[in-house]
This record gives structure tokens, C-alpha cells and sequence, in this order.
């Protein structure tokens, strides 16, 4: 059985594609300006050919994402939370949280046996969020992924107080004129990121095990600001990109949903 699964963001299109328990292919797509549907359904068949798939050898297709409502040929559709839950379980039973920190939200979700119970956002704010980091690195002069370069060399603990965006840049601003390593500011970012997401984290307390998913579980400024903060243990994603965790989830869940009304 073929099934796969589609998240619509605000930035991306995710698409997993998979036979059985195994991951055939991923694809990654930037939205643009063009409707959220029309890059799907064009970004779906570009998939399908690739894998040397036809449309009739799919048995679900299964989207999630605060995009899904736009994507009129899915079979279903699931949340943001019971898709990430789902991926991250598939790859991991042990983890019992994930912490999904992409462009433009931060989400913690507590899983038992592979469904959510407990769900968390900070999406009302840039703070936490691949946004901050975009807005807090432009100071620097470097990108996200340079500034994670940066924050491993730090020798210094310096502090960022400000979670807004805006205000975070000011400071930022005011220690490049106090002659601070670029170094030890990137450090700071992360450190005000992570604080910012262990808010949320001790909310979900007690866990064995934590699993980051998202475009930043793939900084390592990020993940080991977290990790020094919180001390927890934090997993990252092998098998799979981590920021197609969620549309993993989504074809795992479509597939498992597929079987059931089969049966």
C-alpha cells in the first residue's frame, strides 16, 4: 500500500510518499505567491512521475498543515498536532514530546503511544520561532544557519532580555557597539530562544524524552541551546529531514486510517 502525506504551511509544501512501513521519496516546495492547491496538486504529480508512480497507485492521500482546507484532492485530513505526534512516534517510541520550531510557530505536544494529550503553541509571537532568528541574525550580517556556526565558538555568556523581535534587534545593536564577539551574540539568540521554548516545555513535565522537529531542529546553535538550558534529553531525527516529521505523520496516519475502512 502506497500512501502519502502533504503539509501545507505558510512557507512550504512537505510531501512524504510511502510503501508500506518504508519512506520512498520526499519533496520540499516553496509556496511563493502561488495558491496553496495549485503548488500541491503541480508539486504531487512532479512527486508521482519522479518516483515512477501513477495517481491510480495511491491508496490515500492525507494533509495537515494550516493550508490543508485548500487541497481538495485528499482522502483526509489531520491536524498539525496528530501529525507530528504520529511521525515523531514512528520514529521513536521512546520520545513522549516533541517540540516543533518552524518559521513562523513553536508547538509542544505531549504523545502517549503516538496521540497528543497535551498541545501548546506560542504562534502569536516571532519569539521561539525560525522569524526571530531570521530578524535577530540580519544585525550580524549572517544567515540562520551562520549564525548557529557562530554560537559554537562563544566563549562568553552574554544576555539577550528582549523577547519581541523588534526590541531583541535594538540590543543586538547595542552590543555589536559595545564590541561584543559576533560569537558570543549568536549564542545569546539561541539561549533567549531556548528559553522562551522551556516555558513551554516544563508545562508538559515529567517526560523521558524529547524529539525537536522543524526547520531549526536542523540548527545546531538551536538544538544545543536547548539542550544546555533544559538539559533534557533531546532527540534529532535520522531516518527522515526533520522538517518532514509532520508530513511523515500525515502519511502514516492517512495509511493507518486507509486500512481500517478497508477492513
Amino acid at each position: 500500500m502506497v500512501s502519502v502525506g502533504i503539509d501545507a504551511g505558510t512557507q512550504f509544501i512537505r510531501i512524504v510518499i510511502m510503501r508500506g512501513n518504508a519512506i520512498v521519496a520526499t519533496h520540499i516546495t516553496t509556496l511563493g505567491s502561488e495558491a496553496i492547491e495549485n503548488v500541491a496538486s503541480a508539486n504531487y504529480a512532479s512527486v508521482l512521475k519522479n518516483t515512477n508512480l501513477l495517481p491510480q497507485d495511491i491508496a490515500c492521500v492525507a494533509v495537515t498543515g494550516i493550508g490543508r482546507e485548500y487541497i481538495d484532492f485528499s482522502d483526509y485530513q489531520f491536524s498539525e498536532a496528530v501529525c507530528s505526534a504520529r511521525g515523531v512516534h514512528w520514529l521513536d517510541t521512546e520520545a513522549d514530546v516533541l517540540l516543533d520550531m518552524g518559521t513562523e510557530k513553536t508547538m509542544v505536544v505531549k504523545i502517549e503511544q503516538g496521540k497528543p494529550t497535551h498541545i501548546l503553541r506560542n504562534d502569536r509571537c516571532a519569539s521561539g520561532t525560525g522569524r526571530f532568528l531570521a530578524i535577530t541574525a540580519k544585525p550580524l550580517g549572517v544567515t540562520p544557519e551562520e549564525l548557529g556556526e557562530l554560537a559554537g565558538r562563544s566563549t562568553k555568556n552574554i544576555f539577550i532580555n528582549n523577547n519581541c523581535a523588534v526590541f531583541a534587534e535594538s540590543e543586538i545593536i547595542s552590543l555589536i557597539h559595545r564590541n561584543e564577539r559576533k560569537e558570543d551574540i549568536a549564542r545569546a539568540i539561541f539561549m533567549s530562544m531556548a528559553a522562551k521554548v522551556h516555558s513551554l516545555l516544563i508545562k508538559v513535565e515529567p517526560f523521558a524524552a524529547l524529539m525537536m522537529i522543524g526547520w531549526l531542529a536542523k540548527n545546531k546553535g538551536m538544538v544545543d541551546a536547548v539542550r544546555a538550558l533544559t538539559g533534557y534529553n533531546v532527540l534529532i531525527p535520522h531516518a527522515i529531514d526533520p522538517q518532514f516529521v509532520t508530513a511523515l505523520g500525515a502519511a502514516v496516519a492517512g495509511g493507518d486510517a486507509y486500512i481500517k475502512n478497508v477492513r
